[in-house]
This record gives structure tokens, C-alpha cells and sequence, in this order.
């Protein structure tokens, strides 16, 4: 791996922390929701999930947040089931790690 690959995982990590979704935006941690590294992460294939903070606070939702990808950030199928496959191998139950063993995916 490059430098510069290695550079921009590193930022795309760091801003990934700082800016979770559409509560990103709305706190503040980017400037715009254009802005959200979401994209860099998904285009440098890195592993990562989508969650909601606080959804009452900031009026948001899995569905609020699954739409902002698809309509701001062009995703389509293929990014919600790696998305999918993400969020489970980060769960605590053992069993739940390797979704490719699992006949429900």
C-alpha cells in the first residue's frame, strides 16, 4: 500500500470518528453532508458500519440514514450488504462474525 493510500485511510478513520452520519452534519463535524468521509471510506474500501447516535436527539433513523447514502452518496446494493456484513462482524456473538456462514444473508 502506497503513502498516500496509507494517508488517506488514516484521515478517512479519523474523520470517520468525528462525523457519524446525518448527526455529522447536524453537530457540526462537516460542513456539509457532501462533505462526510463516508464516501473516501467506501471508495477506499475500508470496513465500517452506519449507526444512529441518538435518534430522538437528532431525528434520525437506519432508514433516515440508509436513504442519505442512496440519494447523497449514490449507494446502491452492493454497499448495504458490505455495510451489513460490517455491522455483524462487529458484534459481540461470535456466531454473528462470519455472516458468509450464514444462510440468512
Amino acid at each position: 500500500m502506497g503513502d498516500r493510500t496509507q494517508r488517506l485511510k488514516g484521515k478517512a478513520n479519523e474523520a470517520a470518528g468525528k462525523a457519524k452520519g446525518a448527526v455529522g452534519y447536524k453537530t457540526g463535524s462537516v460542513p456539509r453532508i457532501e462533505a462526510h468521509p463516508v464516501r473516501l471510506a467506501r471508495d477506499l474500501d475500508l470496513d465500517y458500519s452506519i449507526n444512529t447516535d441518538d435518534p430522538g436527539a437528532f431525528e434520525c433513523s437506519m432508514t433516515s440514514e440508509y436513504r442519505l447514502l442512496e440519494e447523497t452518496f449514490g449507494f446502491q446494493a452492493d454497499d448495504f450488504t458490505k455495510i451489513l456484513r460490517n455491522s455483524l462482524a462487529a458484534r459481540f456473538q461470535p456466531h454473528l462474525r462470519y455472516p458468509e456462514r450464514s444462510t440468512h444473508l
